[in-house]
C-alpha cells in the first residue's frame, strides 16, 4: 500500500488503501463512484511520504489518477535516495495531480547525498571541492575552516534539505512531462533524463 484515500459523494463514503491492481475491485470501486458527480477525493495516511498526508488537490483528482500515482509511489519506493526527492519535491503539495505525478518522473536529476548535518554537508562540499570561493586556498588549510559555516552558505545557496538521512537539493530537477492530464502512461514506462543521482 502507498497511500489510503478518502472517498466520499452524496451517496456513499469509504476508506480505500491503494493502489488497487485488480480490476474487479477497481470496478466495483467505479460502479459507486461513476454515478455521482460530486465525488471528492483526500489523501488519508501515506506513510512514506508523510508530506501528501491529508493533500487534497486544488483540481479534483479522479480515482484513476489517484491509483496511477499510488502506482508510481511504490515505484519509486525501492531507493530510498528517490523517495526524499519527491518528498523534497512535494514539500509544497501542487495544485493539480497532474504534476504530483509527472513529480514521481526524473528524480534522478535531483542531487541526494547522504548526511545528517550542515557540518556532514560541510565536509562533503569541501572534499568535492563545491564552493568557488575555495579555489584559492591551499587544501592544507581546509582543516582550518568551519564545516557547518560551509555547510549553512551552501544550504542558502541550493536551497537544500534535511531528509531521513540524507541532504537533498530539489532546484537542480529537471522536470519531465510523463502525463498531460488526458492519458495516463504506463506505470513501468520511465522517459529518458539526463543526469544521474550524485552519491558518495
Amino acid at each position: 500500500m502507498a497511500f489510503e484515500v478518502l472517498v466520499s459523494n452524496r451517496e456513499w463514503s469509504d476508506c480505500i488503501e491503494l493502489p488497487i491492481v485488480e480490476n474487479d475491485e477497481k470496478n466495483r470501486i467505479l460502479k459507486k463512484i461513476e454515478p455521482e458527480d460530486n465525488t471528492q477525493f483526500k489523501i488519508g495516511h501515506c506513510e512514506v511520504i508523510p508530506e501528501l498526508s491529508g493533500a487534497a488537490f486544488a483540481e479534483n483528482a479522479s480515482f484513476a489518477e489517484l491509483n496511477f500515482l499510488a502506482e508510481r509511489i511504490e515505484k519509486i519506493c525501492e531507493d530510498q535516495t528517490q523517495i526524499c526527492a519527491y518528498r523534497a519535491l512535494m514539500s509544497e503539495i501542487p495544485d493539480n495531480i497532474c504534476e504530483a505525478i509527472n513529480r514521481t518522473y526524473g528524480l534522478e536529476t535531483i542531487a541526494v547525498y547522504p548526511c545528517e548535518s550542515l557540518e556532514e554537508y560541510g565536509d562533503i562540499v569541501l572534499d568535492n571541492d563545491f564552493l568557488d570561493e575555495l579555489d584559492e586556498i591551499p587544501y592544507e588549510l581546509y582543516d582550518l575552516l568551519d564545516r557547518e559555516k560551509v555547510g549553512a552558505l551552501m544550504q542558502e545557496r541550493e536551497g537544500g534539505m534535511f531528509i531521513d538521512g540524507y541532504y537533498v537539493i530539489p532546484s537542480g530537477y529537471d522536470p519531465v512531462l510523463a502525463y498531460d492530464g488526458i492519458v495516463l502512461p504506463y506505470s513501468d514506462e520511465e522517459p529518458a533524463v539526463e543526469m544521474e543521482v550524485e552519491m558518495l
